[in-house]
């Protein structure tokens, strides 16, 4: 090879991932994401901790959760992917398991993952339940319906053998190699010769049943045990690897525990309570005896799993991703996470690009209650600005501003940006759904089963219609007199129109089409609206509606669009892969943006085409200033070694190479990669003409390596951006 043309190969790969690890998104919340997490472990020999839950989700953390490097989507998995564990067999070889009846391994300690089983490809809703390796080679999987598997060769591939149960099983564990216990709805099963045959027991002598069990070496076990008639839950101890137990703490609020030991001596037990709070039980002796303290810092929910970090040091991790560390033996406790929305974000205002506002639930406690939050510089921070029962809220400016309740009086006015408050009476009692004013004077509130109007500025209301209709609401207003009203179910939508500023509405019923959540109307009129996987548009003021093309063969039920403009526009929704869509084009073809978010987006705002916002399930919210592609200067694109020309760059569907005359005779291949050096595609390129045209309109919005390979070994390297 040439080296001259091999030093610039070389030189160009590090200067892509120098300008691509600009991230397009910068995540605003959830730190570090806002996934439930189910499973944490440290890996065995090294510092470091792998924590794993929904949204198909791997963290690792080398500094005991102080930070954590997230891996979404491991071995290509979709966004519905739903890892219930993990388990290492040495510092490398690791598995995680769940949806789809799947494993999948790691041999590099969890970077790269591939897929080693999947019962139910098809079913997201059936998963491996637990797995458990008794050395490096030989390991076991439970699952629904008495299912247990076996691997022999480190989990490369896995084998069906007999259970002797027909019961969902959920947990498998060993007391050193020979003895093991799998838990499940109904009764145990036990195995004392390393998994070869077992036998279903009634329960060991002394344990009424369990479904948590821990081995804190080969004899020394506990179990965690509920009591239906006495309605508490007990702790039980055996010393004999399983074949007694005694019970050495009940209490009567604890209704889940999960285990951990720093040594042989201290442990630490969580648990819910029936209290709507997380308890900490801590022994120092062994697990003979133990005390249990309610951490002020640590809500509902906070524990899912629990691992040892060090002699002193303990993580959990729970619901909404919740982190929580402890360095004095679980005495107190710290949180890892930073999370201000702690539920999906339900409604989403911004005026202007610091302003803005959002609604979302408190579901930590036992009493659900409404956040109604505002930031005054673009996302970074939050404050809460109003009452714990808020439905839907609407600004018209900075400073005049309205919001409604699940009940009389159902609507607030605030003149000062959301300082001060001031309840306004509407004659009406029901459940407020949706608020919109087009000024001052006019509004509308709907709800499940009204539709009431103002004229005088919520002073006096008038009731338009009464009627049970639909799950999803908007209201959009085309001028004072042109309103619509959206309201759908999961099968079909109405789209109502009002000329005469919603006294009386024309009704038009799509059918059977699937949900629709939202109506956009841009400055010049043109009107969108998400519908299921489609988004519709209309340039005739919503007499006629058409699909547009959304280019991506990744499902996306689309949620929400904005444009900031006549041109360039965004949708987000809920995608097995992609959630997020872009056009250039006024939405007649979209193409899909990679976000790094595999919660659902249901709110996009941008102040212009460059500067966005995106909010979504599980409170996340993430910020980009670059139109959400990856973050790179403009003037990098055109780069080549001068033996070829790439034109349009960035590109959306057909790429063209412009190849010198020099060097059309010598070419054989023509190679594009990622910048990891991943191969994409490879074409064979011998007597091409002097513009060779390549479709990229199928690939993921990115920067690419583009490589001509000569007869004699030579490399001709440029870089393109896929919009």
């Amino acid at each position: 090879m040439n080296i001259n043309k091999w030093l610039v190969f070389i030189l160009l790969i590090n200067r892509s991932i120098a300008i691509t690890a600009q991230d397009s998104w910068t995540r605003l919340a959830p730190d570090p994401q806002e996934h439930t997490l189910n499973c944490v472990i440290k890996i065995p020999g090294t510092d470091k901790i792998v924590a794993v839950g929904e949204g198909s989700t791997v963290m690792i953390s080398d500094d005991s959760g102080e930070s954590w490097d997230l891996i979404l989507n491991p071995a290509g998995m979709n966004n519905d992917f739903k890892i219930k564990g993990v388990f290492f067999t040495n510092e490398s070889a690791g598995y995680i398991f769940g949806g789809n009846e799947s494993i999948l391994k790691t041999t590099d300690g969890g970077n790269h993952w591939q897929v080693k089983y999947s019962g139910a490809p098809n079913d997201e809703a059936k998963c491996i339940n637990d797995v458990f390796f008794v050395n490096e080679t030989t390991g076991f999987a439970v699952a629904g319906q008495g299912q247990l598997l076996k691997t022999t060769d480190a989990g490369e591939t896995w084998m069906p053998i007999q259970s002797g149960a027909s019961y969902d099983l959920t947990k498998i564990v060993f007391a050193g190699i020979n003895i093991g216990f799998i838990l499940g709805n109904g009764p145990l099963l036990k195995t004392i010769n390393s998994g070869e045959n077992w036998e279903i027991i009634n329960s060991p002598t002394g344990l009424p049943g369990c479904s948590e069990m821990y081995f804190q070496n080969v004899a020394v076990g506990f179990a965690y045990s509920h009591s239906v008639t006495a309605d508490s839950g007990s702790i039980y101890k055996t010393s004999d690897s399983g074949l007694t137990w005694h019970k050495v703490h009940s209490d009567p609020f604890m209704y889940t525990c999960k285990f951990t030991f720093l040594d042989d001596l201290y442990g630490i037990a969580a648990s819910y309570t029936y209290a709507y709070a997380t308890k900490i039980f801590i022994t120092s002796d062994s697990g003979e005896t133990w005390s249990g303290h309610c951490p002020s810092a640590m809500p509902w929910f906070a524990v899912g799993s629990i691992c040892a970090t060090g002699p002193e040091s303990a993580v959990t991790v729970g619901k909404s991703g919740m982190i929580f560390r402890t360095n004095d033996r679980g005495v107190s406790w710290q949180p890892g996470f930073d999370h201000p929305f702690w539920s999906d974000i339900t409604e989403m205002q911004f005026l202007n690009r610091n302003t803005g506002y959002t609604l979302s639930y408190n579901l930590n406690g036992g009493v659900t209650s409404s956040i109604f939050n505002k930031t005054n510089d673009s996302g970074s921070t939050w404050t809460e600005i109003a009452g714990y029962d808020v439905t839907d809220f609407f600004f018209l400016s900075e400073d005049t501003g309205f919001y409604t309740t699940a009940g009389e009086p159902m609507l607030y006015m605030t003149m000062d940006g959301g300082v001060i408050w001031t309840a306004k009476e509407t004659g009406f009692d029901f459940y407020a759904r949706k608020v919109k004013f087009f000024d001052t004077s006019n509004g509308l509130i709907l709800g499940a089963d009204h539709l009431i109007r103002t004229s005088d500025g919520g002073n006096t209301w008038n009731l338009i219609w009464e009627g049970s209709w639909g799950n999803y609401f908007d209201i959009e207003y085309l001028t004072k007199d042109t309103v619509f009203i959206l309201i759908s179910d999961r099968f079909e939508f109405y789209l109502l129109k009002s000329n005469d500023g919603g006294i009386s509405w024309e009704e038009n019923l799509f059918g059977d089409v699937g949900p629709a959540r939202d109506i956009i109307i841009t400055a010049n009129h043109t009107m969108y609206l998400s519908l299921n996987d489609q988004i519709l548009k209309s340039t005739d003021r919503g007499n006629t509606w058409y699909s547009t093309v959304t280019g991506n063969q990744n499902h996306i039920e689309f949620r929400s669009v904005y444009f900031p403009s006549a041109d360039t526009g965004f949708a987000v929704g809920k995608g097995l892969f992609e959630n997020m869509m872009k056009t250039t084009d006024g939405g007649e073809t979209w193409f899909p943006i990679e976000t790094d978010i595999t919660s659902g987006l249901s709110f996009v705002y941008f102040n212009n085409n460059w500067e966005g916002l995106i909010f979504g399930d599980n409170g996340v919210a993430a910020r980009t200033t670059n139109g959400g592609v990856v973050g790179i200067n403009q003037t990098e694109l055109a780069f080549t070694d001068g033996s070829f020309n790439i034109y349009p760059n960035p590109v959306t569907d057909k790429l063209n190479i412009y190849i010198k005359p020099g060097l059309r005779q010598d070419l054989d291949f023509l190679v594009i990669s990622d910048i990891a050096g991943n191969q994409v595609k490879k074409w064979l390129v011998k007597g091409c003409s002097s513009i060779y045209t390549v479709t990229v309109s199928d690939f993921k919005p990115r920067l690419y390596l583009l490589r001509l390979e000569t007869k004699d070994g030579c490399y001709y390297t440029g870089k393109f951006l896929k919009l």
